[in-house]
């Protein structure tokens, strides 16, 4: 989407897909357009609107949709994602989002599915991150992009990459940096650290 689809119109597109399915049912593309609108919002460096995640939620139980693996995985991860984004606004809230992150890596690990193992790292880092315990971050996040790789989803795992490269610096982060870049922009994205940014959020500690 993002590199075919002008910015622009990115959002106006997903929502005229989706315009062909009666709101009255929460159906498999309501959840395809919660997830685009939310790597758009963060692609935009917007937080991710909270009371979408939340509706979507609500939707998915009603419908029964909420049994399939893909629509908790994708309901999980959109929830990792505003527990970073909150406590990373206000740190009053890192500890009690760190404790919940955690709980959503166990939950998507127990789903079994290709990525669950990395998408669980990622959050089991950002969970240490919160509350300022960096020491392990670095390797968490190695072995999630491993586990991206393994799982059959390279941008994921280039993300995750990219924010690790920030995490360290030196050289070493220089030269991850410098291979995510140089791969995406052969492959036609445009402005690499914002796709970034629609797939992991940064990783930092309350500010």
């Amino acid at each position: 989407m993002f590199v075919l689809v002008r910015r622009s119109r990115a959002r106006a597109r997903v929502r005229e897909a989706v315009s062909l399915f009666n709101r009255e049912r929460f159906v498999l593309q309501h959840l395809g357009e919660t997830m685009a609108l939310n790597w758009i919002d963060q692609y935009e460096q917007r937080p991710i609107d909270e009371a979408r995640v939340v509706a979507a939620r609500v939707g998915a139980k009603n419908s029964q949709l909420l049994r399939t693996l893909v629509c908790q995985a994708v309901l999980l991860n959109s929830e990792a994602r505003v527990l970073v984004e909150r406590a990373q606004r206000d740190p009053s809230t890192a500890k009690a989002s760190s404790t919940q992150l955690m709980h959503i890596a166990r939950k998507l690990r127990a789903l079994g599915t290709t990525t669950g193992v990395g998408e669980a790292l990622l959050w089991h880092a950002h969970a240490r991150a919160l509350v300022s315990d960096f020491d392990a971050v670095p390797a968490l996040l190695e072995q999630a992009e491993r586990e991206c790789q393994a799982g059959s989803a390279p941008a994921l795992a280039d993300a995750i990459a990219y924010r690790r490269g920030r995490l360290i610096g030196g050289d070493e982060g220089k030269l991850i940096l410098h291979d995510v870049n140089q791969r995406w922009r052969a492959e036609g994205v445009r402005n690499p650290a914002r796709l970034v940014n629609a797939y992991v959020p940064a990783v930092l500690g309350p500010h």
